[in-house]
């Protein structure tokens, strides 16, 4: 179930690109490889990168902040940028931590503004 959760986000950030490009499922794997690493072991501000070889796409996870939530669980606001194709967009969310080195998406994702 919680990998569920995870994999929605997922999915709906593959969703939101409207280039005619779109990620596949391997970059979806990739990204959730990267995510539950960046989210465990990554200081804030530091991003972690993945590269999907078949697709050319890629993308970098970056934990922004990390706070204890509610009922005492830990939670962190990440950015997650992805390269599809020649569209570059990032995304801000949160995951809070369900167990032991597992992390689930459990905040809406919203683009970000364009510089």
């Amino acid at each position: 179930m919680k990998h569920f959760f995870l994999a929605a986000g997922l999915l709906l950030l593959a969703g939101c690109s409207t280039s005619q490009t779109r990620i596949a499922e391997s970059d979806i794997s990739l990204m959730e490889q990267a995510l539950q690493l960046a989210l465990e072991i990554d200081p804030n501000g530091q991003g972690r990168s993945w590269v999907n070889p078949e697709t050319g796409h890629s993308g970098i996870i970056t934990p922004v902040v990390t706070y204890v939530g509610e009922p005492g669980v830990f939670c962190r606001d990440y950015e997650d940028t992805q390269v599809v194709g020649d569209r570059r967009t990032t995304y801000q969310s949160r995951a809070c931590r369900a167990q032991a080195s597992h992390w689930v998406w459990v905040e809406d994702v919203a683009p970000l503004p364009r510089p």
